[in-house]
């Protein structure tokens, strides 16, 4: 692949990426991935380009120029130089359990060449840049190895953005936590979870019991919380545990009836 034209095909990648990334955040809903991911996504898909521009203006030439310049080196060069770090940034985003060893394997080479870099060319390459980098890989392995973000690559219920499709419904509820009993209302519904609102206070991954009623429809259901929102949505993800064939052909009922009444969808 030519300079250039690699330049351009890292570019529309990268564009096509943040172009789906910020659809997804428009309407602010459990679709979404962590804010955290879309950017490492993106950052690892066009940090090639944003290389070659950085690495062009330290020794003073275009960009096309250095592009030219890398053109010449070994097939096996161009591949890792133009493609490992999109491949871990697709890795990132698609959020699965392959992900993480793709990930690593190529945030632990990357670190090594730019210390390659730096030992071959260190005026085009300062320490201080080399620390900045080493430093950003240890904040992003840091990131990628708390709780919440490696339970969504390998336990899948963890991904709402992959969720049945989910419809705008208020409805009045009880929310069994121990022995206390709270009111609550859902925001949205879907067959594997809702979005609940209440005025009890709830912890990540608690189980809680859950009653409502809609029409003729009487629902009791476990529940797990997966998602606690701050101040800009304040509620909590629900994921139904435990459901019965019984209770998830209601489920798949009170949907589709919430879906001929006209609710929303998200």
């Amino acid at each position: 692949m030519g300079g250039p034209a690699s330049c351009l095909v890292l570019f529309l990648g990268g564009f096509s990426l943040l172009k789906e990334a910020c659809a997804e955040y428009l309407g602010f809903t459990m679709r979404k991935r962590p804010i955290g991911i879309v950017i490492l996504a993106i950052v690892h898909l066009v940090a090639p380009l944003f290389f070659i521009i950085y690495a062009a203006t330290a020794i003073g030439i275009s960009p096309f120029g250095y592009a030219k310049i890398l053109s010449e080196l070994p097939l096996s060069s161009k591949v890792e130089f133009y493609l490992l770090s999109p491949i871990a940034g697709l890795a990132i985003y698609r959020v699965r359990p392959w992900s993480y060893p793709i990930f690593l394997f190529a945030v632990g080479l990357t670190a090594f060449r730019y210390y390659q870099y730096h030992t071959a060319f260190p005026h085009l390459l300062s320490i201080w840049v080399l620390a900045g980098v080493f430093l950003a890989d240890i904040l992003v392995v840091s990131y990628f190895f708390t709780p919440t973000i490696l339970s969504a690559y390998f336990n899948a219920r963890m991904r709402w953005w992959e969720s049945k499709p989910r419809y705008v419904a208020k409805i009045e509820c009880e929310v069994r936590d121990g022995q206390a009993v709270i009111t609550g209302a859902t925001e949205d519904i879907s067959v594997g979870g809702c979005f609940l609102r209440t005025e009890g206070t709830l912890g990540s991954g608690e189980v809680i019991g859950l009653h409502f009623e809609h029409g003729a429809m009487s629902f009791d259901l476990k529940a797990r919380v997966v998602y606690c929102g701050g101040e800009r949505r304040p509620g909590y993800g629900l994921h139904f545990i435990e459901v019965t064939f019984k209770v998830r052909r209601q489920l798949g009922q009170l949907i589709r009836k919430l879906k001929r009444s006209g609710a929303m969808r998200r």
